[in-house]
């Protein structure tokens, strides 16, 4: 069974970060809005990176089901009642983001995410949650 994947966080991202929020301090109106851009953009290679996922040989709604009731089962509060659709779904639940897909290759791949920034314990949390969603298909945790 493949491992879930994971994106390590650059060492110097939260380097990079300090920086680009000092100099905005310093920059007046049009170089304010391109240094704060730019901090926008290293903010959102965090989210991704923030990110792990798994490919299951299972149907999507034994999946969606699964996923759901580990959200619960580790005390997120969903936004809004999870509503499944047929090819691929979404829930936020606090912190929480969880995605199912089908794919044309005949898998499903979850997709966990929770806290917004790249750091160690939101890729804990993403890494727990994604194996509890394991151990309710029946399929092996890492």
């Amino acid at each position: 069974m493949p491992r879930p994947r994971q994106n390590s966080p650059s060492p110097l991202l939260p380097l990079a970060q300090t920086i680009l929020l000092a100099l905005t301090a310093l920059l007046p109106g049009c170089l304010f809005a391109a240094a704060t851009g730019a901090a926008g953009a290293i903010g959102l290679v965090s989210y991704q990176e923030n990110e792990v996922y798994r490919d299951f040989q299972m149907d999507l709604p034994t999946c969606w089901k699964a996923a759901v009731y580990a959200l619960e089962n580790q005390g997120y509060e969903f936004e809004e009642e999870p509503k499944m659709r047929p090819t691929d779904n979404e829930v936020h639940a606090g912190e929480a983001w969880v995605r199912v897909e089908r794919h044309a290759e005949g898998h499903i791949r979850i997709r966990v995410r929770v806290g917004t920034f790249a750091n160690q314990e939101n890729l804990r949390l993403s890494k727990l949650l994604l194996s509890d969603i394991a151990r309710r298909l029946g399929e092996p945790t890492y």
